[in-house]
Formats: structure tokens, sequence, C-alpha cells
């Protein structure tokens, strides 16, 4: 897929420290402002800058988070049932190691502005914010850029990771619980057979509509109730756009010298690896590794026996120790790496 980017303005409010950045670490927090893609729209994001006494070798990295699907902020959050705060937490422990942040609200989320509505956004138009959201923290002084990419947002990072125009820019990517199928592969296991039978009238309804959107066409047969909000009329559009890009076959096109990370829950309920990408990671030269934490959950959280939801409507749960502690290991291997260019 060739994306166009487009960098049309940037404006910074230093804004009050949040509780947990205020006791955890010294950084300057932002409010930063840019223009989207269409030029219309404007996004809204968390810099979260670094503070140190002198220059060091790592003043020039910032990660930048890429929010998973759906209506999800930069904190991890969602109008409807999700309140983790993970990106927060996530983001600390960026910042605990010595690296900036970035977290931002996609377009129609949060403070991020969709003024042609939900039917007008696609998969490009988002990438295409991020590589907005990249150019920005250039010229903001950032120079090796790493990727932090949560479940639809891990499918981004590799999207981008394979556009020439950020070669010289990118310095690592961290996936966490990305789709290792191609996305209407992956709906399809989320709902059948776990919810729906293969064989009932929406089961097939699924499968046709998936199928449908999968090979460029838009759904004209009318829509069961039960399944519109999975196929309502707005959202087809971005879900024809997404069909389009395929993770995996990104995933092998990565040049070898970027480092790759990914992480995946043994409790995850909504995502696991596949053996393609098994296979794809171990294939890979240079510093690359596939990581799993046996008791984390899809909001990179330990899951909490006998309450599978806690993690998604408690955001004063932790992140998973094991993976945190792999996620430290990984970040410094990547600060290795740039300080020894």
């Amino acid at each position: 897929m060739k994306v166009k980017y487009f960098l049309l303005l940037g404006l910074c409010v230093f804004a009050p420290y949040s509780v947990l950045h205020a006791q955890k670490t010294s950084a300057d927090v932002q409010d930063v402002f840019i223009a989207s893609s269409n030029a219309v729209d404007s996004l809204h994001g968390l810099l979260t800058v670094v503070k140190t006494k002198k220059r060091s070798p790592y003043s020039s990295i910032l990660a930048i988070f890429i929010p998973g699907s759906g209506p999800t902020d930069l904190h991890g959050n969602n109008t409807q049932t999700l309140k983790t705060n993970t990106y927060d937490y996530l983001a600390l422990v960026f910042q605990q190691e010595g690296i900036s942040t970035l977290q931002i609200d996609k377009r129609g989320v949060g403070e991020s502005t969709a003024g042609e509505g939900e039917s007008s956004l696609t998969y490009t138009s988002l990438v295409e914010d991020m590589g907005a959201w990249i150019a920005f923290v250039q010229m903001q002084g950032f120079h090796d850029i790493l990727l932090v990419g949560h479940s639809e947002g891990g499918q981004m990072a590799l999207t981008l990771g394979i556009e020439k125009e950020w070669k010289t820019t990118l310095s690592g990517l961290f996936l966490f619980a990305p789709p290792a199928e191609h996305p209407a592969d992956l709906l399809w296991d989320q709902m059948v057979p776990r919810q729906i039978s293969a064989e009932s009238e929406y089961g097939k309804f699924i499968r046709a509509g998936l199928d449908s959107l999968r090979t460029g066409y838009l759904l004209s047969s009318e829509i069961p109730l039960p399944l519109y909000p999975l196929f309502r009329p707005s959202v087809q559009p971005y879900m024809r756009d997404w069909f389009q890009d395929s993770p995996m076959e990104n995933l092998s096109k990565i040049r070898e010298e970027l480092p790759l990370y990914v992480f995946f829950g043994g409790a995850d309920i909504q995502v696991q690896p596949t053996e393609t990408i098994k296979v794809l990671m171990e294939q890979r030269k240079g510093i690359s590794e596939f990581l799993l934490s046996p008791s984390m959950t899809h909001t990179l959280k330990r899951d909490v026996l006998g309450s599978p939801m806690a993690t998604y409507t408690n955001p004063s749960l932790p992140l998973d120790a094991d993976m945190e502690e792999k996620l430290r290991a990984a970040i410094q291997s990547v600060k290795d790496d740039i300080a020894a260019r």
C-alpha cells in the first residue's frame, strides 16, 4: 500500500503534569495538535519529553503509541466499555527508561476531530495521520522514532515500517497483540464459532460479508439487526480499505536491520499468535524477538482469575509484570543499538 504523508501545522501548549507522570518521572508534558491528512480535522496528542541533566545518546529517541481498533483514545480507553489507562502505564515504562513518548487520539476520538463522520474514515487515512505525527516529532528534534502499536495499531506500525519514507527515521517496532493473520480472518475467528455457529444464518452472513469487503465490494443486502454493529454502512468503507492490507505480508518485508519485538499474552481472548508469525519471526535476522507472557490479557495486564473482563474495566490494574520486564530489556537493547551507531 503506497501512502502519502502530510505535515500541515504544529501547536504545542504546556499542560499540567498528570499524577502518574509527576510521581514517576521528570518530564515536560505537553498537549500537541496538528492538522490531519485531509487538512480539515485537528489531531490531538500528549507529548512527554523526558528531562535529562545533560544531552544523552537517548535524547533523540521518541516512542509513538498507535492505539488499537475502534474508538480507542490516547490512554487506551474508549467511550463504550474499555477503561484501562494501559497506554499511560506503557508510556511510563518508556519514560522511566529515558525515552520520550507521544500518545495520540485517533481521528474522531477524544480531542481529535472527524468532521465528516465515521463514513469518511479509512485505514489508509489513519496511517497517513501517523505519518504526519512522525514528521511532526521530527520537527521537534527527535531523529530516532520507535513505533509502539497495540492490536490494530500493531498492523499500522507494520504498514509504516515498510515505507521507504521512514527508512532512516524508524529505529524500532514494538508490537503488542498485533493481528497475526489477515484482519478479515481474525474477525471471523473472534466471532465464529466462539459466539455464532458457522452454519447458522448469521454465520453464513458474516462469512459472505467479510469475503465481499475483502474483495473490495460494499454489502448490498440488508444487514440482520444483531450484526448491524459489525457491518453498519458507515464502517464498511473502513473495513474494505483495512482488508486490503496484509500484516503478515508486511512483516515479511520489514528490513532486517530494523529492531522488531512482538508481544503476545497467553490469556488474550481476542488475539493469539499464529504459526505464520512465529515462523516469520524465526526467519528474521538482527534484533528480533517473539515474546509471550502466559498470564497477559489483550489489555497488556495480568489476567484476574474468575473475572475475565476485569482488566478491561479496572484502570488501576498495572501492566503484566512478566511483559514489563521483557519490555524493559527490549528497550535497553534498542537503546544500545542506537548508541552504537
